[in-house]
């Protein structure tokens, strides 16, 4: 057995006297080693190959860690003798050692000495596991106080300076705000007395001039405001004065309320691409749409088109061969760009994807979209925190990857987080493999809009800052930069030089 290379020599010492006891399997990849439910009549170590562990939820396995060589499994249950709470399986060919009751036993009555030392040391590890466990008590939350953004909302009223009430920049932003909710109000009060059941296109474009008027107005205000030494308490009043028509959106309510604690979470991405009108009533309906109309949400639409176009150029200048495509996709949301590349691309048995994310419903709702249409990709989801394995704090290891992607997890990430990223997703890229991150740019106009009413704040890079983030990694200046139709949602295209 060669020595573990994270681990003491003592340990590799306890090791290379406990390991001969047990009894070598050797299994093919594929195979089911543990299944959730059954007795656990034996721990086990691995010497060879990655094995994934698992759970079912809605009939799809999420996988929850990754177990390579060196690392023992299975030790709780067989000592608790209760059944198993995971599913475990081969990822590779495995080459594993077997430690029943009858080796332990055999070991202790052999040499108590070492049966000690190996006790102490599996009580180590399981320690050090449930330590683990209890920093990542919930997680959504741990996840959500990362990212550099944090979970903005609206803080409640302060009271206004005296000599605010008298400045220009407020006398406007009063004057349209009061005009605003007078022609919003009377808006629906007429949409409630009509008796038809859907609504007129002259209330459609009504609503549409009304609230593109008062968009308008925000992004116009905005640099006025800025200058002004109460600028949150004007943006506080404005928010208040709003917020009552806005909250009818559904679209809204879930970007200010931020269930997953963070705005952008998977079905607010979702609610982005389906573009379909939801709200209380039909005043909620139509500034739902009105909402889903403006520029950010279209740039994500075209995100979702430009990411399905750039993965399958990339995937096809490797189609050389009959090697798999490994793709790997961090903070995956709904993997809806994913998912299009494999329904459109004609060589989906190919394509092997690892959908990572923190959220285990964003997990459960991709692999439902996973199974609404035929391929023969081989797609798996894993629940694991993005930030922490790339600060190093979870060891998971993914494999070698053709492509890597995020499409929005750096818009929440401050330049120290996204360089740590960089590094790590290229130690996991093949030569000649290729790592894309997307961020939006500071030529989003609708910035005041996201910031101060749908309180989504974001990290804006311009193409230049992104350039910088990869000047300290092993890519060097090997980035590219592309855009969306709309030309703010950027996305850095870096690739890891062949030999």
């Amino acid at each position: 057995m060669p020595p573990a290379s994270d681990m003491s020599p003592e340990e590799n010492d306890l090791l290379a006297h406990v390991l001969p006891y047990a009894e070598f399997l050797a299994c093919e990849s594929g195979a089911d080693l543990i299944s959730m439910g059954a007795p656990a009549e034996s721990f086990y170590y691995v010497e060879k190959g990655t094995l994934e562990v698992s759970y079912s939820a809605r009939q799809t396995d999420i996988v929850v860690a990754l177990i390579g060589p060196g690392h023992f499994f299975g030790e709780i249950g067989f000592f608790d003798q209760l059944t198993r709470t995971r599913n475990i399986r081969a990822v590779d060919p495995i080459g594993m050692r077997i430690f029943d009751r009858p080796t332990m036993k055999r070991i202790l009555s052999e040499n108590p000495h070492l049966y000690a030392r190996f006790m102490a040391y599996l009580l180590r590890t399981v320690c050090g596991r449930f330590r683990q466990v209890l920093s990542d008590r919930g997680p959504l939350i741990a996840y959500a106080a990362a990212l550099s953004t944090g979970k903005d909302h609206f803080r409640g009223l302060q009271p206004l300076p005296a000599d605010l009430l008298g400045s220009p920049e407020w006398r406007t932003i009063s004057e349209r705000m009061e005009e605003f909710k007078a022609r919003m109000f009377d808006l629906g009060y007429r949409l409630q007395k009509d008796p038809a059941p859907g609504v007129s296109p002259e209330h459609r474009a009504e609503a549409e001039n009304l609230l593109n008027t008062f968009f308008e107005t925000i992004r116009q205000s905005a640099p006025l405001i800025a200058e002004n030494e109460s600028a949150a308490l004007i943006w506080g009043y404005v928010f208040k004065e709003v917020f009552p028509y806005l909250m009818r959106s559904r679209f809204f309510e879930r970007a200010y309320y931020k269930p997953k604690g963070y705005a952008g979470d998977f079905y607010m991405i979702e609610q982005i691409y389906r573009n379909q009108a939801e709200g209380d009533g039909k005043l909620g309906r139509l500034i739902d749409g009105i909402l889903l109309e403006q520029t950010p949400s279209r740039a994500v639409r075209g995100r979702r088109r430009l990411l399905h176009h750039t993965l399958d150029r990339l995937c096809r200048e490797r189609l050389q061969g009959d090697a798999p495509l490994h793709i790997m996709n961090l903070a995956c949301g709904p993997c809806r760009e994913l998912f299009d590349l494999i329904a459109a691309c004609g060589f989906s048995e190919r394509i092997h994807a690892l959908c990572i994310d923190i959220d285990a419903e964003a997990l459960e709702f991709a692999a439902d979209q996973a199974v609404a249409f035929t391929h023969n990709a081989s797609v798996r989801f894993m629940n694991e925190n993005v930030i922490k394995w790339a600060l190093g704090r979870v060891r998971q290891d993914f494999g070698v990857q053709d492509v890597i992607y995020s499409s929005g997890l750096c818009d929440y990430l401050d330049q120290r987080l996204v360089t740590a990223l960089i590094r790590r997703c290229y130690a996991h890229l093949k030569p000649g493999g290729v790592l894309i991150i997307g961020n939006f740019s500071p030529a989003n106009s609708d910035r005041p809009i996201m910031d101060h009413l749908l309180y989504w704040r974001l990290i804006y890079r311009t193409p230049q800052e992104m350039r910088a983030l990869f000047t300290e990694t092993p890519f060097d200046g090997n980035v590219d930069i592309i855009a969306e139709e709309e030309g703010i949602n950027l996305f850095a295209v870096a690739r890891r030089s062949a030999p």
